[in-house]
């Protein structure tokens, strides 16, 4: 009787470990708030290199391949993450890819990342003015 349950048992978890990763599939809420911080810190990783360089530095957003880089450094956007980036008048347009351009005295085009899955809205929003990014929820 204690084999019968233990084999039970056993087939039990092994079911519910092959279920698992179906149940957690897709960007959950914890997946997409981490998603923003990352954008959020490579802009403001981009903001620090054009001022310590003394160069403008800009961050883009491929369309095609749906990834933000900025110098080495690269966030994937997941295919279940609707995501739109609305930019300022100075920043650089072309070729399916949308910039950030940070300046050396740290200001920058001002942006607005909007990412959003299901009912879940984040935004990462960078100030023309300064090049502060900042990270609000709805919108």
């Amino acid at each position: 009787m204690l084999i019968e349950a233990v084999a039970t048992l056993v087939i039990a978890l092994l079911l519910l470990s092959f279920a698992y990763p179906l149940v957690a599939a897709g960007t959950t809420q914890a997946r997409l708030a981490a998603l923003v911080g990352s954008s959020a810190a490579l802009l403001r990783d981009a903001r620090t290199a054009a001022l310590v360089t003394g160069h403008p530095v800009a961050a883009r957003f491929d369309a095609g391949r749906r990834r933000l880089t900025a110098g080495t450094a690269a966030v994937a956007i997941p295919g279940d993450v609707a995501f739109s980036l609305s930019a300022g008048g100075n920043c650089r347009d072309g070729g399916g890819e949308a910039a950030v351009l940070f300046r050396p005295d740290g200001s920058g085009c001002g942006a607005v990342l909007r990412f959003a899955r299901g009912d879940r809205v984040l935004r990462a929003r960078v100030n023309w003015a300064d090049g502060h990014v900042d990270i609000v929820a709805g919108g």
